[in-house]
């Protein structure tokens, strides 16, 4: 598992035409058991199906999911789920919040993006 974070507003770099150069980024990896709930979530049901209904509002909360199996992959984001009540979205991003702790946050690196 990698969990990246993004410790900047990409978007709101874009928005105000700001350098993309020294983005401090999270980068945090670990394994972690098969029986976790995030994993039991995406080996239930067709999670290569999971639409995406992303919003163009700067102050909507986004979401975004990138899977892999090793032989298929997803991209795959939302914006304001729990408004659009969207069941799955909801459930993935609850089931997240626990596994999203097991990687040790301590790699940094500054990300170019061009």
């Amino acid at each position: 598992m990698t969990i990246t974070r993004f410790l900047e507003s990409i978007r709101n770099l874009i928005l105000h035409n700001k350098s993309y150069k020294g983005i401090e980024t999270e980068i945090s990896i670990a394994e972690c058991q098969n029986t976790e709930p995030i994993l039991r979530e995406f080996n239930s049901g067709n999670i290569f199906n999971l639409e995406s209904n992303l919003d163009n509002n700067v102050k909507d909360d986004h979401f975004f999911l990138f899977f892999t199996d090793s032989q298929n992959c997803i991209a795959s984001g939302i914006s304001n789920p729990n408004e659009k009540k969207h069941e799955t979205w909801i459930r993935i991003i609850n089931r997240s919040y626990g596994t999203e702790l097991i990687p040790p946050r301590r790699l940094f690196k500054n990300l170019t993006i061009p």
